[in-house]
């Protein structure tokens, strides 16, 4: 007898054993192994309020069964308040606080190796696009215990914003969005100044006078300043390399040359615009001159310089 039921009792524990370890298999499968992906699917007018309806989707790409237990998946989102859960036998998406949310799977939540799963959700709000979109997506297993710890899916899809109808579920909202059709019916009633209305300086000058004639600028004109005023010399010297491929020589004192550039620190007689006034001068065969109060109205005359010059193939025209 003692034999007999010494044997049942080893064969029960073998049995029990076993059991519990195929149980432990399920739950420690690879939840890295599970792909996510994120679309918006719609916004929507629901008793005069706006209501936003996203998907995530799930698909088991490990050997082992993947299904709901102590895990959740964290990411950030542009806040919004969560509308009532529909499928929370599924899962369901929660705010945690700020900008945190989490999915935390339902008692029906269940992927075999291979198989997909889609869960939809709703906000009260609209999400319009791309950076409304969840970030940072992660899974955290083992909640709340010694053991927690958090795990990186190894695939995370989120689908761009493409569906305007889905988007702009307003139609007036949908034909004022900017896309090349409406940009196009927008610039049709603009029409072209004419040149003499058109200004060659911006900002404009307080009094500018055309005169005819050009005035051409080579690799044989030179830049002369007077003292104090080198900075902005090197400044005109460096702009018309870059822009223009000339590099002048400059030279301090005054230009005896008609072929120069001409910086002086003298009184201009607009005092209401202060460090800043300049004169500018550019007359056919003759040095161009910028005149200033002070350095800062020389350096506002040589960008003035800078915009007046067009590139042609002999040299540089104002």
């Amino acid at each position: 007898m003692t034999n007999k039921f010494s044997q049942f009792i080893f064969c029960s524990i073998i049995a029990m054993v076993f059991f519990s370890c195929g149980e432990k298999k399920s739950m420690e499968a690879d939840i890295s192994k599970m792909a996510v992906s994120w679309q918006h699917l719609e916004n929507k007018i629901e008793s005069e309020h706006y209501v936003c309806r996203a998907a995530f989707s799930f698909k088991n790409t490990s050997k082992d069964t993947l299904k709901y237990g102590n895990w959740a998946m964290y990411f950030n989102q542009n806040t919004l308040r969560m509308a009532e859960a529909k499928n929370a036998n599924i899962g369901l998406v929660e705010h945690v606080n700020g900008d945190l949310y989490r999915f935390v799977p339902g008692k029906d939540f269940k992927l075999s190796p291979g198989d997909s799963l889609k869960f939809s959700y709703e906000y009260n709000g609209i999400l319009i696009k791309d950076s409304d979109a969840p970030k940072g997506i992660y899974f955290v297993k083992n909640l709340e215990k010694e053991n927690e710890e958090v795990v990186v899916p190894e695939s995370v899809y989120i689908a761009p914003f493409e569906n305007l109808n889905a988007i702009f579920p307003d139609a007036k909202a949908l034909s004022a969005f900017p896309n090349a059709a409406n940009i196009y019916a927008t610039n049709l009633s603009i029409s072209q100044l004419p040149k003499k209305d058109v200004g060659k300086i911006i900002p404009s000058p307080a009094n500018i006078t055309a005169l005819p004639g050009k005035t051409i600028l080579n690799t044989t004109t030179s830049i002369h300043y007077q003292k104090g005023l080198e900075s902005e010399a090197n400044i005109l010297a460096e702009s018309l390399k870059k822009l223009f491929g000339l590099q002048l020589k400059i030279q301090e004192g005054n230009s005896t040359s008609t072929n120069a550039i001409q910086l002086n620190l003298t009184p201009v007689g607009i005092t209401d615009k202060g460090d800043e006034a300049y004169q500018l001068s550019a007359k056919a065969n003759q040095a161009i001159n910028i005149s200033a109060n002070k350095p800062a109205g020389v350096f506002y005359g040589i960008q003035s310089l800078l915009s007046l010059l067009w590139a042609d193939k002999s040299g540089n025209e104002v």
